[in-house]
């Protein structure tokens, strides 16, 4: 009874359908159309599917992801960062006017060699000799005075005010030959160490003030380049640490090491200073030349390392790589593998935990398959 409470809709159906097509044939000519090609289609989408069966029996490579791999080593890393230094020494100067005056003779020239103690330059010091030869007479007879007054002192003769003021008069003229001595010497410019007279500022003649550039100093025996190191690398860099550096302007290498250390960071910068040492190269480097230094701040020796491209990134920024699994012959399957990495340097990674020597990991193709995945090794990087 229920069948046919269906049916007989339907059969309404056909009916109106009919009619519709009867009062409007190009209606009908569209649908019998429609029919014919979904039937097409149909027959045309078995038929590839019948293709591909027979392809895939014939080529059987098709069946599989083609993959090459790389063999995981162990060797030696290290990780280097580059700053620019410039050249510096400690023995490069300039000698400054203590005392005013004219300038009376200048007694050395550019380029010079010269040694510890010698004179380069004198001011006029006329109205000192002249203060000091007034100041030793009056000593003279300040000294032959007191000697008086103390021998009596000491017989008991005469007051002891009078003792004591001798005594002070010539302590005071003491005192101020020697500042007059003093005087005499800053007036008289001499060299505090040996070296080379690099440039000379004042001219015969000129009034010198105190304060007043005279003559820069170079003693060139020891230098080192000063650079400005970022404060992340302070744990990382120490007295000994290895430099390569490459000074431009004359084509020149020169492995070295770091000497100092500085223990001050620098708040507009964020940096700290450093030095390193420069053995011999007195004739060759310049204060203020500049360097490119090549410092190595990480070094681990037989560690597990991996080129760089090969290590790819989840969504959540964890590292991995893909590894073979039940390898038989060139087929194998690929497993997700997390990795811990180190720090990497041109174009290679240290891995610090996840791999093991021999591990085979994909190379190319690993941006192609998925864990658990059956490929076909190809080739070995």
């Amino acid at each position: 009874m229920k069948a046919n409470r269906i049916l007989l809709p339907l059969a309404a159906l056909a009916v109106l359908a009919s009619c519709e097509e009867s009062t409007n044939p190009e209606l009908g000519k569209l649908r019998t159309e429609r029919d014919s090609l979904t039937t097409l289609i149909s027959e045309a989408q078995a038929r590839v599917l019948e293709i591909d069966g027979e392809i895939a029996v014939l080529d059987s490579t098709l069946s599989y992801t083609t993959v090459s791999t790389h063999f995981v080593e162990a060797g030696n890393f290290e990780h280097f960062f580059n700053v620019y230094g410039a050249v510096e020494a400690d023995r490069n100067i300039t000698l400054f006017a203590e005392s005013a005056g004219m300038i009376e003779r200048i007694s050395v020239s550019e380029g010079q060699t010269v040694r510890q103690g010698q004179p380069l330059l004198n001011v006029d010091d006329d109205i000192i000799r002249n203060n000091i030869a007034e100041v030793q007479t009056s000593l003279e007879l300040a000294t032959d005075l007191f000697e008086k007054q103390e021998r009596l002192w000491n017989q008991n003769i005469g007051s002891e005010v009078q003792y004591l003021e001798a005594k002070n008069r010539k302590e005071g003229l003491e005192t101020r030959l020697a500042t007059l001595n003093s005087q005499l010497a800053m007036s008289n410019l001499k060299a505090p160490f040996s070296g080379v007279v690099d440039e000379i500022f004042a001219k015969e003649g000129e009034y010198a003030a105190p304060g007043m550039p005279l003559i820069r100093l170079v003693n060139m025996s020891q230098v080192y380049v000063s650079a400005d190191v970022p404060e992340s690398y302070i744990n990382r860099v120490a007295t000994g640490t290895p430099v390569t550096m490459y000074f431009r302007s004359i084509g020149d290498t020169v492995d070295a090491s770091i000497i100092q250390v500085g223990q001050f960071i620098n708040p507009d910068n964020r940096t700290f200073k450093i030095k390193v040492g420069i053995t011999g190269g007195a004739d060759t480097y310049k204060p203020n030349m500049m360097a490119s230094l090549r410092i190595r701040d990480y070094q681990a020796d037989s560690t597990v390392i991996l080129p760089s491209h090969l290590v790819q990134q989840d969504q959540e920024g964890r590292s991995y790589v893909y590894i073979m699994k039940d390898v038989e012959g060139d087929l194998a399957t690929v497993q997700r593998n997390y990795i811990r990495l180190g720090l990497s340097y041109e174009g290679v990674t240290e891995v610090q935990s996840g791999l093991s020597t021999n591990d085979q990991v994909v190379d190319r193709g690993a941006r192609s398959v998925q864990s658990d995945e059956r490929v076909r090794i190809v080739g070995e990087e």
